[in-house]
């Protein structure tokens, strides 16, 4: 029921038209043939019969529940979608004709519209094109005064509305009571709407306003992946209706961004002088009194809306179940924003797992506009155009995501790349992914819940209650004034990231609790960011989360241990509390020996005692519960381990993967020896051997004597790169730092120094780490040390102290990297060196294909600033177009790890594929690849030969010469000279993934 459940389309209802043959009935006639009896049709006999129709009703049945999964996705969907309509027409109350639910607003804007488009009138009849400062207001002539009045405001109107909701969806008095708008944000908007209708009113005179009407009502599939905005769909609907239609692009529909500032700030004006002339008319008018919307010239602040048309814009305003909602039943005073508690304020997640499958991806080209109605047509030839370029279609059904998260600054050459990209591999990957059914843990689920219940603060869950802030004394003065109000301001910022993380939290329970009320497998749509990893669409509840959210997943479809499971799910508890340094049938005895433990773990997590020490002290807390209860589960199976159907997934991590990667790029064997690569008897951990480098240099500070430490200050503060013989330590301190200092850093971090803390700075440096990465990288973690207990607020000697010794550790970190793997930094800098050569010479950003075809290219690029004058204002602006010069100094440091995930990635669909080929269930987060606890041989075996065949490929020389060819004028330098590691070693190393 299960198979023949996951194989049915989104569309149920289509089925009705398709015949049915299970797989009994083709036994049954198979079977009836082979006794002689003659079968044609229909099967003859009463019994057969039966079966028969037992078979249509079966069918009914899935049919139904196919509908029901349909109905709740659809639902998902939907809810989304109104989610995001019931925002823009909270910000848009009053777009286009300013109808709105109260009459008294629509009382107090005519009379603002009339005045506005009075004053509108006079400005454009008093335009002279000869005057230089008018000439960019010319466009504005061939738009009715009318019209402009109505879009002035409405922005007016949308800016108040979009300040006030960000108002209630921010608790925090400090910005409870910001009243300004930017005058660069409202002056934008209005110049780009004003432009927006002049190039709909082109368009209607082309094709007439039902055509413009019939354009704008087209299926919003037709729009770009992921632009639920109408705003957004509208504009480029009219874009493509004037480029469809031959719409003549004159120069009246051709604004640039200063025209368009000057525009909107000229329209902003006249209706600010006409809010302030209304006021000098009002009978009521008083020395408090203040116009509905005025600029504060005097602070700069922006402009700013009196108390009274606040109140009255926004007098339809309430809280409701479903979040902020334009009710029409309460009034804004009624709303007590500080009184709320932030439980009561429902938060929705953008994204749900879809309980059907996703739909494939499809690559499919559509002409857009009047003239072909969105309907499916041949290839054409190559265009500038991405809008008229193939389009990939996938995921979701209503609810559009784009197949590649490109960034903001992404060239259109990569645009159209992607496009028309000829990818299989990586398609077919993507869809493989999302194919895999998942279902919540429930015992996982029942824990964490009872655990808020009793507020424990176990296993990285968030502070239940915030810290009390600390008062500040009047009488306090000079530096005990400021350690108080530094005290308070970090309790203050304590409690908000306290409070943004029960909000995730929320969000993570809230999302397994619906799958759990649906009460059938779910599914992880998948796409890509601009390097090609891969990553699932729901942003809360996924694999690739943190380790709750993992703990709370696991694969909808079991499977029996068989005879190497057992053994695998041992590995993986192991490998969870941090027991990897060890072989692996080490690893399973460790587990062995607390067996009893993991069982009492088991049957009573959140009792006090060493089965709950065992899992909550867990690097991976929540999944190591979960393979606790597995295997309890399965060593009091009654049919035996073998037989126990398990439905958790055990994982096989990379070793410091990025520089397996590169150690294979150069075949450089004391690489690969390091990060196992080559066949070893015990795995060797680069990270154990960094952090024992470290210590040896802290532990020489921290033993210096004083005689050494007083002679190491008198020679000065370089002393310790050349002080060798002014005693012990003296030739590991670091220049720069007072020396007494530093031993007292090392005597504070060397009893906390640990494998964790350089793991991440180690994992990075061949990735480009800088110095102000591996400091706030080392200093997170030493935070989890050495001041693990308490609230969690430092005090200044605290925070002080902890930034010094991140400084240092950092520095005697990077200084230990010094030696390690000069492979793999002559690689990065050649890397380094032909995208600088790229970006100097030709200004191009770094771009390249994958060995599975997926073009790559680096959207970093400078910020082109300019300032425009305005009779407002002056504005700042920054220009966002490919023309803008490349960031040369970023495209640099940017491409080597790029570069290395992209081929991270690689090797990861290469895997994907081939356990899907063989029916396995696989699913990875980068270098971390998942599957069942029986088939964890099969996919070891295959991710090493999909890894062999990967770098049997020349990658590097095939990237040279790309770049050769492309960049004809520019002399690349010879590539690194390679090392003798046979590659096919790997596919007899153990612990490459283990």
């Amino acid at each position: 029921d299960g198979e023949l459940l996951r194989v049915l389309e989104f569309d149920a209802d289509r089925l009705e038209l398709e015949p049915w043959e299970g797989p009994e009935l083709v036994l049954l006639e198979e079977a009836a043939e082979e006794d002689g009896v003659a079968v044609a049709g229909a099967i003859g006999n009463q019994e057969a019969d039966l079966r028969h129709h037992e078979e249509i009703d079966r069918m009914e049945e899935m049919r139904e529940e196919a509908r029901r999964l349909a109905a709740i996705q659809r639902a998902n969907e939907e809810e989304y979608l109104q989610a995001v309509e019931a925002r823009l027409q909270f910000r848009n109350m009053a777009a286009r004709s300013l109808a709105c639910s109260s009459q008294r607003l629509v009382d107090r804007l005519v009379p603002m519209f009339d005045a506005l488009e009075s004053r509108t009138a006079a400005t454009l009849s008093e335009l002279d094109t000869r005057r230089p400062p008018d000439r960019d207001l010319l466009p504005l002539m061939q738009i009715p005064a009318s019209q402009i009045a109505t879009i002035g405001v409405t922005a007016v109107v949308n800016a108040c509305l979009s300040r006030f909701s960000k108002r209630l969806s921010d608790l925090d008095d400090k910005t409870l009571h910001r009243r300004a708008v930017r005058v660069k944000s409202l002056v934008q908007a209005i110049g780009d709407e004003l432009h927006l209708e002049a190039c709909r009113a082109a368009l209607q005179d082309k094709i007439g306003k039902k055509g413009v009407d019939a354009l704008l009502r087209q299926d919003a599939s037709l729009s770009h992946p992921g632009s639920q905005n109408p705003s957004v769909y509208r504009r480029i609907q009219i874009k493509n209706g004037i480029r469809d239609n031959d719409v003549d692009p004159s120069d009246s529909l051709k604004w640039s961004t200063a025209q368009r500032v000057k525009i909107g700030a000229l329209v902003l004006s006249n209706l600010l002088d006409v809010a302030e002339s209304s006021l000098s008319r009002s009978e009521e008018t008083s020395a408090e009194t203040l116009p509905d919307v005025y600029y504060d010239r005097k602070s700069s602040k922006g402009i700013i809306f009196s108390d009274n048309f606040e109140k009255l814009l926004t007098s339809d305003v309430s809280i409701s179940e479903e979040g902020l909602r334009v009710l029409g039943v309460a009034d804004l005073e009624s709303v007590d924003l500080r009184g709320v508690d932030e439980r009561s304020i429902p938060m929705r997640p953008k994204h749900f797992p879809m309980v059907v499958k996703p739909a494939r991806w499809q690559h499919t080209q559509w002409r857009r506009g009047a003239a072909s109605g969105g309907q499916p047509a041949p290839p054409a030839p190559a265009s500038s155009d991405p809008f008229r370029l193939e389009s990939w279609n996938g995921g979701y059904a209503m609810a559009k995501i784009p197949l590649v998260r490109l960034p903001e600054r992404a060239t259109r050459a990569h645009k159209e790349a992607i496009q028309r990209g000829h990818m299989p591999d990586v398609i077919s990957g993507l869809d493989n992914l999302s194919s895999v059914p998942w279902r919540i843990n429930k015992f996982v689920y029942d824990t964490v819940r009872q655990a808020e219940q009793r507020k424990l603060q176990i296993a990285e869950l968030p502070g239940f209650e915030d810290v009390p802030t600390p008062e500040v004394d009047e009488a306090l003065q000079g530096k005990d004034l400021r350690d108080a109000l530094l005290l308070r301001s970090r309790t203050q910022q304590h409690n908000r990231n306290l409070h943004s993380l029960r909000c995730t939290y929320r969000l993570k329970l809230g999302v397994a609790e619906r799958m759990l009320e649906y009460g059938v497998p779910f599914y992880f749509p998948h796409n890509m960011d601009f390097r090609g990893r891969v990553y699932p669409v729901p942003p809360h509840l996924n694999y690739m989360s943190d380790d709750l959210c993992r703990g709370l997943l696991m694969f909808a479809e079991g499977k029996r241990l068989g005879p190497k499971g057992l053994f695998w799910l041992k590995v993986h508890l192991a490998n969870l509390v941090g027991k990897n340094k060890i072989s692996l049938q080490e690893r399973a005895a460790w587990v062995d020996s607390v067996m009893p433990t993991v069982e009492m773990a088991a049957q009573d997590p959140l009792a006090e005692g060493p089965h709950r020490d065992l899992w909550t002290t867990a690097d991976e807390p929540w999944q190591a519960l979960a393979i606790c209860r597995e295997l309890a589960q399965a060593t009091r199976h009654e049919a035996g381990p073998e037989e126990y159907v398990c439905h958790v997934p055990v994982h096989q991590d990379g070793t410091c993967n990025g520089l397996q990667h590169y150690a294979a790029l150069g075949r450089d064997e004391d690489g690969a020896k390091a990060v196992n690569l080559t066949p070893e008897d015990r795995p060797q951990d680069v990270y154990s051997d960094v952090c024992a480098e470290v210590k040896r240099l802290i532990s020489k500070i921290a033993s210096m004597s004083d005689d050494s430490l007083e002679a190491l200050k008198k020679a000065g503060p370089q002393a310790g790169d050349d002080a060798g013989d002014a005693g012990d330590g003296a030739d590991a301190t670091v220049g720069g730092m007072d020396p007494g200092r530093q031993v007292y850093l090392a005597r504070l971090v060397l009893p906390h120094l640990e494998r964790k803390v350089v793991k991440q700075t180690v994992m990075t440096s061949v990735y480009g780490v800088t110095f102000i990465g591996a400091r706030d990288q080392i200093k997170n973690r030493l935070a989890e040390r050495l001041f693990q207990e308490g609230s969690g607020i430092l005090s200044n000697a605290e925070s002080k102290d902890l930034k010094d010794a991140a400084k240092f550790l950092a520095l005697m970190t990077m200084s230990a990297l010094r030696n390690l793997f000069k492979s793999a930094r002559e690689i990065m800098d050649w890397l380094a060196e032909a995208s600088t050569l790229c970006a100097r010479e030709n200004g191009q950003p770094m771009s390249w294909v994958t060995p599975l075809g997926f073009p790559v290219s680096q959207p970093y690029r400078n910020d082109h600033i300019y300032r425009v004058q305005t009779c407002l204002n002056r504005v700042t602006l920054v220009e966002n177009s490919d023309a803008v010069p490349v960031k040369g100094a970023k495209q640099r440091t940017a491409f080597p790890p790029n570069f290395v995930h992209s081929l991270d990635s690689t090797h990861m669909l290469m895997t994907c594929k081939a356990m899907c080929d063989q029916g396995l269930t696989f699913c990875a987060v980068h270098d971390s690849y998942w599957t069942h606890a029986a088939d964890v041989d099969a996919m070891n075996t295959l991710l090493r030969q999909k890894f062999v065949e990967l770098y049997s490929q020349p990658i590097l020389e095939e990237l040279r010469e790309s770049l050769s060819r492309r960049h004809a004028k520019l002399d690349f330098p010879a590539l690194p000279e390679r090392g003798d590691l046979d590659i096919k070693v790997v596919e007899e190393s153990t612990y490459f993934f283990s």
